[in-house]
């Protein structure tokens, strides 16, 4: 059973045929395995990389009654059969419907931590951003912003960003424009919302080759857009004080100090009296912290001594 599909696709097995085989499979217990591996092996048969037509109905039910469930996110190719199958069926108004169901079950699964982190899924995720990414970020993000407790360690976590946004991220994969005009629909909460979800830095080399902290254009466009800048430099703040470190985690601070410069040059006198007002506030900061650190470190070798 588990080589249905690729049985189909070396025989030429009438297509119909198949496809009553596999929808008569559905209401045999545990059998998504075999339908997801058959429809997988469809697509990779295929010249175009596509499902053929006659099996998206089947696709999209498959998709949208996933529990996703830990037990099968262990499993090694499930999270890339799933997203293959979503990429090839879910893009359109005909897949809207599975796509925010799809969405809707897998952010339950991530409150109530069956699936603890959506790197669980990424490939997944990946998918529902890139053929649904309103959908996406009505789902996830719009949940952000209305209930901001419930989900609120979803989205803060390294999932999502790591402190200085090195980790993948599926918002990447929407163009920024789409996320800006997103945010315009309830632009009192899906702003402050979204710049705690985006990566808000990178690491690019400098005109010298060595590499240098700037702002992801999706901040800068954020503080250009969003009415309430203030809410969304909450997130910005969050930038300069690493959550782990190694070493020293003043110099850590003091190596993001330059982010501030963009900033204090700003167009919107707001955010330029801000970013020149955390300077003075990290400065102050970091020598405090130099100095437990110091203390710290003295200490620990007089222990030895």
């Amino acid at each position: 059973y588990l080589n249905l599909g690729h049985i189909f696709v070396a025989s030429q097995i009438n297509s119909d045929r198949l496809l009553r085989l596999l929808s008569a499979l559905k209401v045999v217990e545990n059998s998504d395995v075999i339908i997801v591996k058959s429809l997988s092996a469809l697509i990779h048969g295929s010249d175009s990389g596509q499902l053929p037509t006659i099996f998206m109905n089947l696709a999209r039910e498959i998709l949208a009654r996933q529990d996703f469930s830990r037990s099968k996110s262990m499993h090694p190719s499930w999270d890339y059969e799933l997203a293959r199958i979503a990429q090839t069926s879910l893009p359109g108004e005909e897949g809207a419907e599975a796509a925010r169901t799809v969405s809707t079950n897998l952010l339950e699964r991530i409150r109530d931590y069956s699936a603890p982190e959506y790197h669980d899924y990424p490939r997944l995720m990946n998918a529902l951003a890139t053929c649904q990414p309103g959908i996406f970020l009505d789902i996830f993000i719009g949940s952000l912003s209305r209930h901001r407790e419930e989900i609120g360690n979803f989205f803060d976590s390294a999932s999502w960003y790591d402190d200085l946004g090195y980790r993948h991220n599926s918002l990447d994969l929407i163009d920024h424009e789409v996320l800006l005009d997103w945010c315009e629909h309830d632009s009192d909460h899906r702003f402050s919302a979204l710049a705690q979800a985006v990566q808000l830095c990178c690491s690019k080399p400098n005109e010298n080759g060595r590499p240098e902290l700037v702002w992801s254009p999706i901040a800068l466009g954020l503080l250009s857009r969003a009415p309430k800048i203030h809410d969304v430099l909450i997130s910005f703040s969050s930038v300069f004080i690493p959550r782990s470190w190694t070493g020293s985690r003043a110099d850590m601070i003091a190596d993001r100090l330059p982010l501030l410069d963009t900033l204090e040059q700003h167009l919107n006198p707001y955010v330029a009296t801000w970013a020149s007002a955390k300077r003075t506030e990290l400065i102050n900061y970091v020598a405090n912290l130099r100095t437990k650190e110091k203390q710290e470190k003295d200490a620990m070798f007089q222990k030895f001594e």
